[in-house]
């Protein structure tokens, strides 16, 4: 629908354009609400005065399209997440379990990531989408990369560490600037401020402010001159964006828009209009906490952030499985392959360091008492008697597996890439291992047995002889206090005596 504005003494009325009162009527119908309630909702804001009844104050032409829009935008967002929520629990199985029963089910989930956008043109949207990649990058250098280090440090080695990036700072960073959006946000859904580019002028400068005036090393940076924009007078001033410092670049903002973007609640009588519908579907959209004042819960930025951690909760409980994609170009051609634009993809997203780790560690890790049990048959039955780590041990050298190949853990048996392979083969094979070479492993055993004992008897021996050491300086400390309390006490004693006689 459209409206119209009538001008007459001095005072502008919005009403709808009479060609759209077939629209207002077909929208009234399909949300099952009266045609009048919207066509007021539309054109007048409701004010509820304490003690006082409510007052209907006209809405200026720009906020009855903003209402307008708010109305659709809100409304096919919540009949998408309807359609979600529903496939989502016929996917769990949620059915069957409010039955009574119980519902036991596997899933594979896909998730498409390192979606990162830098347009020409760069809004709340692709901060969204981008804050979205870093969170998922960081996820990546933590569960991946510093859980690869973690488990070497846990099972002893001494594997060479590499510095790791850390997208913390530009997480917090983008989470500091929505803080402060949803501080407008609010201030702008209470009339407190100007409507239009006046308040996300406010909104750019409050973030400068915050976080980049007097930062040097601040991810959240003020617009670069382009001189080419600023001679053709294109360029953006300084209080209409601001740049981020991503893993994958630096990405420049527009923050023309955003407070209006930012607004995710109904009008409280649109709220009460759809809870009163008469299709329960409409009804089930209607969300009745929000009929009264709104709050910063309201906006898109606290959802998003909220759905964000939500996710990675999840992927925390996954196995995780990854596949790297690269963009062979930036001119999205067929065929076309750019050796520095791929290049640095690969080093922005952690795949150098990931190379690194697993060309100087151990890839390939499995743990020593399932090993045992699947390559008993290897050796003889005498070595049953070794532990898990020396029968492995034991293996592994009866095989003459390269020792530059394989290490051992407190928990794992530590491979390098193919090796795991060669371990299958063997016990596929089944073959014998020459007696010979079984009295060398033995021997070699015997051996480390002996000086474990040789070095435990001289710690023994240190032990004692320091421990005898001690006790002859107690002895020579408790009889010195002895002397010094006897020698104090005659001395007292001898004085008594001399005044008493």
């Amino acid at each position: 629908s459209q409206a119209t504005t009538e001008a007459g003494g001095g005072d502008a009325k919005v009403q709808v354009h009479p060609d759209s009162i077939d629209s207002l009527t077909q929208a009234a119908f399909l949300l099952g609400i009266l045609q009048g309630g919207l066509e007021q909702a539309l054109i007048y804001k409701e004010m509820n005065v304490k003690g006082r009844s409510t007052i209907f104050c006209p809405r200026t032409h720009q906020q009855a399209v903003q209402t307008q829009q708010s109305i659709i935008k809100i409304l096919y967002k919540r009949l998408f997440d309807k359609i979600v929520e529903r496939i989502n629990e016929t996917s769990a199985g949620k059915a069957d379990m409010c039955a009574g029963q119980e519902s036991r089910y596997s899933s594979i989930g896909t998730l498409d990531i390192y979606g990162f956008e830098r347009l020409g043109t760069n809004s709340f949207e692709q901060l969204c989408i981008n804050l979205a990649n870093e969170r998922l990058q960081q996820f990546f250098i933590e569960e991946v990369l510093e859980a690869e280090q973690r488990v070497y440090e846990e099972e002893g080695l001494r594997i060479q560490r590499f510095p790791l990036p850390s997208n913390q700072p530009v997480v917090v960073g983008i989470q500091s600037v929505m803080g402060i959006l949803d501080e407008h946000s609010l201030r702008s859904s209470r009339g407190l401020v100007r409507e239009g580019a006046e308040a996300d002028m406010k909104f750019c400068e409050h973030v400068h402010r915050n976080l980049i005036e007097g930062r040097r090393e601040s991810p959240i940076m003020s617009l670069r001159m382009n001189a080419k924009a600023a001679r053709e007078g294109t360029a953006m001033k300084a209080n209409e964006g601001f740049q981020v410092r991503h893993y994958a670049g630096d990405v420049t903002y527009q923050t023309k828009g955003w407070i209006d973007k930012n607004n995710d609640a109904l009008v409280p009588e649109v709220e009460s209009l759809l809870d009163d519908s008469n299709r329960a579907l409409v009804r089930g959209m209607a969300d009745r906490n929000r009929m009264q004042a709104a709050s910063t819960k309201d906006s898109v930025s606290h959802k998003y952030l909220g759905n964000l951690n939500e996710l990675l909760a999840t992927l925390k409980q996954c196995s995780v499985h990854y596949i790297r994609c690269f963009n062979p170009n930036d001119n999205k051609e067929a065929g076309t392959f750019f050796n520095q634009y791929v290049l640095e993809q690969v080093i922005q997203c952690g795949t150098v360091e990931l190379v690194k780790i697993m060309h100087h560690g151990f890839p390939n890790r499995c743990f020593l008492k399932d090993l045992r049990e699947r390559f008993a048959s290897l050796l003889p039955p005498d070595f049953e008697r070794y532990k898990d780590g020396e029968f492995m041990e034991a293996v592994m050298l009866a095989f003459e597996i390269d020792q530059c190949e394989w290490t051992l853990g407190n928990r794992r048996l530590f491979l390098k890439a193919g090796q795991l392979l060669v371990l299958e083969s063997l016990l596929e094979q089944g073959g014998g291992v020459p007696q010979d070479l079984l009295r060398r492993i033995r021997l070699h055993f015997a051996k480390r047995k002996l000086r474990s004992i040789v070095a435990k008897a001289k710690v023994l021996r240190m032990w004692l002889r320091s421990n005898r050491k001690n006790r002859v300086r107690t002895l020579v400390t408790h009889l010195s206090k002895a002397i010094f309390i006897y020698v104090r006490s005659m001395r007292w004693l001898a004085k008594t005596r001399a005044r008493i006689s």
